[in-house]
Parts: structure tokens; C-alpha cells; sequence
């Protein structure tokens, strides 16, 4: 599986129920950036939450493992 931390393409965008996707929210100047002055971007942070949406999409299963600083605490 290939993650990455751009914009997706229209055929996959990664959109969500509010049409926002999740490049546009976790980006640098993206939704949560704007309303958390704190949050920090953080690559491995979007490839999670990309991975978690796939496997929702694709109702299967996933276990995430990640560092300390990956910013798991916005992934729940």
C-alpha cells in the first residue's frame, strides 16, 4: 500500500462525511491547523489516518503501530 502525505487525486480524494479531506484537515494551514494554533504537522500522522479511512472503506481490519510523536492523539 502506498501512502502519501498530498493531496489526493479527484478519482481517490480521502474525502470524509463533511467533504473535507484529509489532506485539507491534518495539512500545514488545513482545518485543524486553523482552529489548534498548537498542532503541528506531521507526515506519518496524515498516513495513518489515510490507512484508517482505506481500511474502514474497505471494512477490514488494521493495527497501527507509532512512535512517540506520530500525533496519535488526533487519531481518536
Amino acid at each position: 500500500m502506498s501512502l502519501s502525505s498530498q493531496p489526493a487525486s479527484a478519482a481517490a480524494s480521502g474525502r470524509s462525511g463533511s467533504g473535507t479531506s484529509l489532506y485539507q484537515f491534518f495539512a500545514p494551514g488545513g482545518l485543524l491547523s486553523r482552529t489548534h494554533p498548537a498542532y503541528e504537522f506531521r507526515r506519518g500522522q496524515l498516513q495513518m489516518a489515510q490507512a484508517v479511512e482505506q481500511a474502514i472503506e474497505e471494512k477490514r481490519h488494521l493495527i497501527v503501530e507509532a512512535g512517540t510523536g506520530t500525533g496519535k492523539r488526533w487519531l481518536t
